[in-house]
C-alpha cells in the first residue's frame, strides 16, 4: 500500500480507481470535496481507500459512469485495468463518454490520458 499512498501524495485533488474488475470497486481519493459523492454511491472507507460492492455487470456499469462524471482516473496496466473494462464497454456501447486514464512510468512520473 506504500506506492499508492506515494501516488496519491502526487496526484492531489483527484480520484483513482484501482480496481473495478472484481466484486469491490476501489478508488483511492485525493479530493475531500467529493468523497461525500463517493459514500453516496455506496463507497465506505476501508485503510485509505474507499470500497464498494458490485452486484453485477450493470451494477458495475453505473458505478463507472458515475466515476466518470465525477472526473475520476482510471488506471491503466494489465489484467483487466480499470482503463481496459472502460475502453470494453464503449466497445460495447454501453459507456459512450470519454474518461479520464492514468498511467505510470514509475511512482514520481505519471501521464494523464483523456480518451
Amino acid at each position: 500500500m506504500g506506492a499508492i499512498l506515494e501516488i496519491m501524495n502526487i496526484i492531489e485533488n483527484e480520484i483513482v480507481v484501482l480496481d473495478i474488475a472484481g466484486a469491490r470497486a476501489r478508488v483511492v481519493c485525493g479530493k475531500p470535496s467529493v468523497e461525500a459523492s463517493l459514500i453516496a454511491l455506496g463507497f465506505v472507507p476501508e485503510g485509505d481507500q474507499l470500497v464498494s460492492p458490485i452486484s453485477d455487470v450493470a451494477d458495475r456499469q453505473k458505478i463507472v459512469g458515475a466515476l466518470i462524471e465525477l472526473g475520476a482516473l482510471f488506471a491503466s496496466g494489465r489484467d483487466w485495468s480499470p482503463a481496459e473494462l472502460v475502453d470494453l464497454y464503449r466497445e460495447q456501447a454501453t459507456i459512450l463518454t470519454g474518461y479520464r486514464m492514468i498511467t505510470w512510468k514509475n511512482p514520481n512520473q505519471y501521464l494523464i490520458i483523456d480518451r
